[in-house]
């Protein structure tokens, strides 16, 4: 979902970063922003369970939100990832040898 800061990596196209659905925000358009389609959007209560497919990414993203009164199938949302959120995780072939 675009850069973002990180602390230092050996090889940083070698990074998973691993985001928990409620931390993920919709927000209105801007530069840390990605548009993504919303495929499906499933009432639970006070939040609603959001799949999204972001151009780019081979899986579907999931999002938790609360306070969004509807979402439309194909409709075209933004997503941000707060960065204080997001954890990056080196992949093991990219991992320095101990």
């Amino acid at each position: 979902l675009g850069p973002f800061p990180a602390p230092p990596l050996p090889d940083p196209a070698a990074v998973s970063v691993f985001v928990r659905p409620q931390d993920l925000q919709l927000a209105d358009p801007g530069p840390q922003t990605v548009p993504a389609r919303v495929v499906r959007a499933t009432f639970l209560g006070d939040t609603v369970h959001v799949v999204l497919d972001v151009e780019g990414m081979s899986a579907p993203l999931a999002v938790r939100v609360t306070g969004r009164a509807r979402l439309e199938l194909d409709e075209v949302v933004q997503v941000e990832i707060p960065h204080r959120d997001a954890i990056p995780v080196i992949a093991q072939e990219a991992r320095p040898a101990s």
